[in-house]
């Protein structure tokens, strides 16, 4: 994005008539910032940034002013601000970054840590301090915080609802003889049947080959 797509020369007058300089420096960047003090934009009722239309198009301030004096914004980055004031639209305290760095620079990554550091149990009770958490990424790839005595407890469910909807067979026996019923079976990938007695001895097989070689 470059000042030649503002369009046609127009003046600045009316639109540093509604800055007004700060009295006193930013102590993050050493010099005064320039708060607009015209129509803003808000989100969530909270004040963001300023705006101003020019020929039919909505520009918001900060931008507008540093393409003024700076000239150049890459493609597909944005405008940091330094001083912390989204109000502000002094071009020294503007900083082109990619998305991600903005937003890692900004208050929401700090405010999200202190939201969930002070969340000690779930929604069910169940405090994290004494069960654990599991840390797992959802379906956009977010990992999120999850209680580890709520997934054991889910996946319990889901093993008694499989095995109430998938009876072990007629078959009481495995093809060594062993009772399904002492010794307990488990399930595969396609919902077989395995012999945990003989899953035991091929493990002890296959431990000892590699012993001896």
């Amino acid at each position: 994005m470059t000042v030649k797509e503002l369009g046609r020369q127009v003046t600045f007058a009316d639109v540093f008539r509604e800055i007004e300089v700060s009295d006193t420096p930013n102590l993050l960047v050493g010099s005064p910032c320039w708060l607009w003090k015209g129509r803003h934009l808000k989100k969530r009722g909270k004040i963001t940034y300023g705006y101003v239309v020019l020929d039919k198009k909505t520009w918001l301030v900060h931008q507008l002013l540093y393409l003024r004096f700076r000239r150049y914004i890459p493609p597909g980055w944005q405008l940091d601000h330094l001083c912390r004031v989204t109000l502000c639209c002094n071009p020294a305290h503007l900083e082109p970054v990619t998305g991600s760095v903005n937003v890692l620079r900004g208050e929401l990554p700090e405010i999200t840590r202190q939201k969930h550091a002070s969340i000690t149990h779930c929604p069910k009770g169940h405090s994290y301090a004494e069960y654990g958490t599991l840390l797992k990424p959802n379906r956009k790839g977010h990992v999120k915080r999850r209680c580890s005595e709520c997934h054991r407890l889910q996946e319990r469910e889901r093993g008694r609802a499989f095995r109430a909807a998938n009876p072990l067979p007629e078959r009481t026996h495995c093809k060594a003889g062993h009772p399904y019923a002492e010794f307990g079976v488990r399930y595969g990938a396609n919902q077989d049947l395995y012999c945990k007695v003989c899953d035991r001895l091929k493990t002890r097989r296959l431990r000892a080959a590699k012993k001896g070689t």
